[in-house]
């Protein structure tokens, strides 16, 4: 059964919450604040207007779809590489033994498939696994060494660089990324320095 939430997101360029809804066609967003304060009346006049274009239009529906499941299995690729991406050693167990915690660095026998994948090669942290579920909960890591794609002409992401990724269960048997936080430094194509800061949050799941 499809489930509504609120998604709440910062990024460099403004803060801004939607409502979102699941449906056979994709999920459906609707916007309900900007930088924390209620849409102008223009403003929530201006999102009615888009949502029936969309509505009324099947082919740019079927876009969007589209365009969702290539992000999501671009996603679902790159979480697939892990096991083989890096080396675990547990460290502890937590909550009576329910959650495992576990220290992870680079596999040196990893070859990265992609250019995304590469990013592997300069990351280390720790991982959170529901024993049961055999779902992590929450990861955390960091860049310990400058990461280049193409020999450097494509780009970098430096040293330092940090994420955080929470997930929950929001219904039975269904787990969804509850929090992530992502703070990276680079260069695109040698020259163009990039300042990538984003932080989601998403809340209030319950039934259509």
């Amino acid at each position: 059964q499809p489930l509504r939430f609120a998604f709440h997101k910062q990024d460099d360029r403004r803060v801004f919450t939607q409502e979102i809804v699941q449906t056979a066609q994709g999920d459906v967003a609707r916007l309900v604040a900007v930088n924390d304060a209620p849409l102008t009346p223009a403003a929530r006049q201006a999102e009615a207007t888009r949502l029936r274009a969309l509505a009324a239009s099947p082919a740019l529906q079927q876009h969007r779809f589209r365009r969702e499941q290539a992000d999501q299995a671009r996603v679902d690729k790159l979480l697939g590489l892990l096991p083989d991406a890096f080396l675990y050693q547990q460290e502890a167990t937590e909550q009576q033994g329910h959650i495992v915690r576990l220290r992870f660095r680079p596999n040196p026998d990893f070859r990265p498939p992609s250019r995304e994948a590469q990013v592997f090669r300069g990351m280390e942290g720790t991982l959170w696994v529901d024993v049961a579920a055999l779902r992590f909960t929450k990861a955390e890591g960091a860049l310990f060494q400058s990461v280049s794609f193409g020999w450097g002409i494509l780009g970098k992401l430096d040293k330092g660089g940090s994420f955080s990724v929470e997930e929950s269960e929001v219904a039975p048997d269904m787990w969804r990324i509850a929090n992530l936080r992502l703070h990276f430094d680079g260069n695109i194509l040698i020259f163009k320095s990039i300042q990538f800061r984003v932080q989601d949050h998403s809340y209030g799941y319950g039934r259509v």
